[in-house]
């Protein structure tokens, strides 16, 4: 590049690792704890993984993914003591370009159909 900087690639989906978190039961560790915030994201409560519980700064940050009832992959985080939840869901076509990622609380959530990483924002 004539900046002299790396390029960096953009982050990409696997829908192949994605869907296979699907393939199983779901397990009591995925049932989500509050079924009326999928309802109003229109997430189907029967696709809900568990991904991580971990500790970022002075909060706890739970991660599931889930599919939408029009078939969307969709990220969703319990964010601190308070329980603020944060969601996104993407079509499988932008899934597979970007992934899925969003950022709330100061906590940035991103799922690339391998695993879901979890960190703080800068600032």
């Amino acid at each position: 590049p004539a900046n002299g900087l790396p390029v960096v690639e953009q982050p990409r989906g696997d829908l192949e690792a994605a869907d296979s978190w699907f393939l199983g039961e779901q397990g009591p560790q995925d049932i989500y704890p509050d079924t009326s915030q999928l309802d109003a994201s229109h997430i189907d409560p029967a696709s809900v993984r568990f991904m991580v519980k971990q500790v970022e700064g002075a909060d706890v940050v739970s991660v599931w993914v889930a599919k939408n009832h029009a078939g969307e992959l969709c990220l969703i985080a319990n964010i601190g003591s308070d329980g603020m939840t944060a969601s996104s869901c993407a079509t499988r076509e932008d899934f597979a370009r970007d992934g899925l990622a969003f950022g709330a609380n100061n906590i940035l959530v991103s799922w690339d159909g391998n695993g879901v990483t979890v960190g703080q924002t800068k600032g």
